[in-house]
């Protein structure tokens, strides 16, 4: 049986904007009962991989200057906004955002995060606790208007570590955006990312996912979407190369 007793103690102290879900998602893990293959949607899962992402120390300030950055891109299109996502630091420090782009008040934060996930039936999900657990930094932005660049978000392997990423996106009515968000793993990476996607009425989201392994990285993912009326969301997913990859959408 998959425990994250061991994985728990290893975290470093909850602190920052997410320190209140930091706590409340570590107590969650300790309360539930992990995955198992008698549930429909683990049964052909590979425990042994799925414990192996919860072997690596995750990525901290005592690691970063020996965890490099495992791969590069080529730069994106001038009409691309492209935001790193680092899991020790603001993603939008040093970030100019276009109109139609804002970050999202602490306080609103505060007070919205988790309904999305609440309202898909997921909050309580195990690898939703996990994230929870150890994410530091969010990324919440809301969006307004249909004319906006397209959206590119990415993460990169950090060698033999644990990274785990928030997201947050509330698209307001009729706003319009292309969102691509690349997950890059390497060697012995482990990742796990969460995403909240809000859309209010007549707004739409295409939504790219493009995870890309290599050795034995691993990645578990989860997406959950409210929709409001008349509202056009579509998700687009390739993965490849990973020794372990989940991604659910919900």
């Amino acid at each position: 049986m998959i425990t994250a007793t061991k994985w728990l103690a290893s975290l470093p102290e909850p602190k920052g904007l997410l320190e209140h879900v930091q706590r409340y998602g570590r107590q969650s893990l300790e309360d539930l009962e992990p995955p198992t293959h008698s549930d429909e949607s683990w049964r052909f899962t590979d425990f042994n991989l799925l414990e192996g992402l919860l072997n690596r120390p995750i990525y901290s300030q005592t690691t970063e200057n020996k965890s490099s950055l495992l791969k590069t891109l080529p730069e994106p299109p001038k009409e691309v906004l492209r935001i790193s996502l680092d899991p020790l630091k603001n993603p939008l420090h040093q970030v100019t955002l276009p109109p139609g782009l804002e970050p999202i008040s602490p306080e609103e934060l505060k007070e919205g995060l988790g309904k999305t996930l609440s309202r898909c039936a997921c909050q309580s999900d195990w690898p939703v606790a996990i994230n929870k657990a150890s994410a530091s930094e969010v990324l919440a932005l809301r969006v307004k208007g249909n004319n906006l660049p397209p959206l590119e978000l990415v993460t990169q392997a950090k060698k033999d570590n644990f990274t785990p990423t928030r997201i947050v996106l509330v698209l307001e009515k009729k706003a319009k955006l292309k969102l691509l968000q690349v997950i890059l793993g390497s060697n012995q990476s482990a990742q796990s990312h969460l995403v909240e996607i809000y859309l209010k009425k007549d707004s739409h989201l295409n939504h790219g996912w493009v995870a890309l392994g290599g050795g034995e990285a691993s990645v578990l993912a989860n997406i959950a979407i409210e929709q409001e009326e008349q509202t056009n969301y579509s998700l687009t997913s390739v993965q490849q190369g990973w020794a372990f990859a989940r991604i659910d959408p919900r």
